[in-house]
């Protein structure tokens, strides 16, 4: 049986967690925060919650599981809502980071928010680090190259690889 109170609890302690765990006042982290709370459910971290519990753990043992799913969710709101996909405006009646904050104060919270699975990460998973760590970086080098494209003048001739290699670098993590 469903236990929504319980529910509501692990939804409570991680918005907690993840509203203290960002500066507020840091310009960089504006985008971030807002991406951060366009989630309302907080499904993942419960489930992080709960699957700890079934193996006997208690809910500190999952905060850092738990706000890292919701990390790389805000990751992929950030670039979802960004001209290089949808070009979003609006999300849970909100607007969107790029539309609040511009489109490169978005993109730069994507890339730093990227590594923060490297931090949240238990120090003993160098695999998995090194996995996130090069999603950042295929992220940012993607990004990069996106900005020379849009660049160009409009009769330049770009290579159809070089446009794919370019998507797949920006849109792996997703």
């Amino acid at each position: 049986m469903l236990d929504l109170d319980l529910m509501k609890s692990y939804r409570d302690r991680v918005n907690f967690l993840l509203r203290n765990y960002y500066d507020q006042e840091n310009a960089l982290y504006q985008p971030l925060n807002l991406a951060l709370f366009y989630s309302r459910r907080r499904l993942r971290a419960t489930l992080a919650y709960w699957g700890s519990g079934i193996v006997g753990g208690i809910p500190e043992d999952a905060d850092n599981i738990a706000m890292l799913y919701e990390i790389i969710t805000a990751n992929y709101v950030l670039i979802d809502d960004s001209v290089i996909l949808d070009a979003g405006k609006e999300r849970a009646d909100l607007p969107t980071p790029r539309i609040q904050y511009g489109e490169a104060a978005a993109l730069l919270s994507a890339c730093i928010i990227q590594l923060e699975p490297i931090r949240l990460l238990p120090s003993d998973n160098l695999l998995l680090k090194e996995i996130f760590y090069q999603s950042a970086r295929d992220t940012i080098i993607g990004l990069f190259l996106e900005q020379k494209l849009a660049d160009l003048s409009p009769d330049s001739i770009v290579d159809e690889k070089e446009i794919l290699r370019i998507a797949r670098l920006m849109t792996g993590p997703l």
